[in-house]
């Protein structure tokens, strides 16, 4: 997680299903420009923050649909993030996930020498329509450079190559951002990303205890049918099962440390707010593919 929050500015992530998650992240630092591709294996959240740079994101070729900011991404629309900005991307299906960071005044000046104009973002983040072809051009020189990044790294180590390389793909991602049809963060939008953003404050707040539905409204002054419909935008589930989830996993780490002779799964089970154990034994099984006890046993 300490990897991927230095390469590509994710805070958080948040496993929408249960089962087994898998991410594959391959990255590539070049002269100025930073790639990083992730792969996953379920639909997630993630909240990502950027400080001093400037991230573009668009999905690889036939992905399931990804939402920005709890909205649905078109097929030819990239997500743009400023420095200093938050943004909570969203997956549907297993799916990869490319990005491009640059520190923000060199995008701002690659703005003006490739683009003739001024680039900084106006709005913390925003997506960008562009046209078909080009982000086809993208994905297709971004895909080579993963591939040189993860099967012959020692190519993108020559000074000289990962210039040329760079210089390709700030020459295709620069025109798209800046001829793109730009749609930004509605009001709404804003006060949706505000709240989602206090609820994950609120969590930090109450690590290692169980956090219910009332409690964090009350907590964020909202309604429940709000929250409902913000958690299902940006985290691709309601809030009882996304409080649901995170009990479980508390008392899945609580499982794993503890001591079989000194505690019970039913001790830990109750203290998560699980007072119908049978339930709890199932909801368990299909998060983490064990029962319980054999968490405690191991």
């Amino acid at each position: 997680m300490d990897q991927l929050r230095s390469v590509t500015g994710v805070r958080d992530i948040f496993v929408a299903c249960s089962g087994p998650f898998h991410l594959r992240l391959v990255e590539a630092n070049l002269h100025r420009l930073r790639l990083a591709c992730t792969t996953e294996t379920l639909p997630r959240s993630a909240l990502i923050e950027l400080d001093g740079r400037v991230g573009v994101g668009f999905p690889a070729a036939n992905n399931p649909p990804m939402k920005h900011q709890g909205m649905e991404l078109a097929t030819n629309e990239v997500s743009m993030l400023a420095s200093g900005g938050a943004l909570w991307h969203t997956t549907t299906g297993p799916s990869t996930w490319c990005t491009m960071v640059l520190p923000a005044d060199d995008f701002v000046q690659l703005g003006t020498i490739l683009a003739g104009r001024e680039m900084t973002p106006s709005t913390p983040s925003l997506t960008t329509r562009v046209a078909p072809g080009s982000l086809a051009r993208l994905q297709a020189l971004y895909a080579a450079a993963v591939q040189v990044a993860e099967r012959a790294p020692g190519i993108i180590a020559n000074p000289d190559a990962a210039q040329g390389l760079e210089a390709s793909l700030l020459e295709a991602m620069i025109p798209c951002v800046a001829c793109g049809d730009m749609r930004f963060d509605t009001a709404s939008r804003r006060r949706h990303a505000t709240i989602i953003k206090r609820l994950s404050q609120l969590e930090e707040a109450n690590r290692g205890h169980p956090l219910y539905l009332i409690d964090a409204c009350k907590a964020l002054r909202v309604s429940q049918r709000t929250l409902h419909q913000i958690c299902q935008d940006y985290l691709g589930v309601g809030p009882k099962r996304y409080f649901l989830l995170r009990r479980l996993h508390l008392a899945h780490r609580e499982l794993e440390t503890a001591s079989q002779g000194q505690t019970t799964v039913t001790q830990v089970a109750l203290k998560y707010g699980f007072w119908e154990l049978g339930r709890f034994a199932v909801a368990y099984w299909q998060t983490f593919g064990e029962p319980p006890s054999a968490t405690l046993a191991r």
